[in-house]
C-alpha cells in the first residue's frame, strides 16, 4: 500500500462521520460528499479540488502539478505529490470545507 493509499483511507475513516463516502471519478479512487469528488487518488499522489487561493498556495509546494488526467487540464484540480504528505490533511480539510459549501 503506497502512503497516498494509506492517507486516503486514513481520511476516509475521519470523514465516514461527515457525509463522506469513498467512490470512483473517471475510474480513480475518490472520496465525495453528497456525490461530489474532492480528494482523489492518483498514482501516489494526492488530488484535491481546490479554490483560487488554496490552489495558489498548493501550486507553491515542491512537485504540485495541476490534476492532468488524460491530457486534459483540470484547474480547481491540484496534485500534490507524497513528498509533501505532510501537507495532505491541511488541504483534505480545505477540500471538504469547500465541496459543503457547494
Amino acid at each position: 500500500m503506497t502512503q497516498a493509499e494509506a492517507s486516503l483511507l486514513k481520511f476516509l475513516k475521519i470523514a465516514r462521520e461527515a457525509e463522506i463516502e469513498q467512490g470512483n471519478f473517471f475510474g480513480f479512487q475518490a472520496l465525495k460528499f453528497r456525490g461530489k469528488s474532492f480528494v482523489i487518488l492518483s498514482g501516489e499522489h494526492l488530488v484535491f479540488r481546490l479554490d483560487e487561493d488554496l490552489r495558489n498556495e498548493a501550486m507553491a509546494l515542491a512537485g504540485a502539478s495541476l490534476w492532468n488526467p488524460f491530457g486534459k487540464e483540470k484547474r480547481n484540480w491540484v496534485q500534490i505529490s507524497s513528498d509533501e504528505a505532510v501537507r495532505w490533511k491541511y488541504f483534505f480539510d480545505a477540500a471538504l470545507r469547500l465541496i459543503r459549501t457547494r
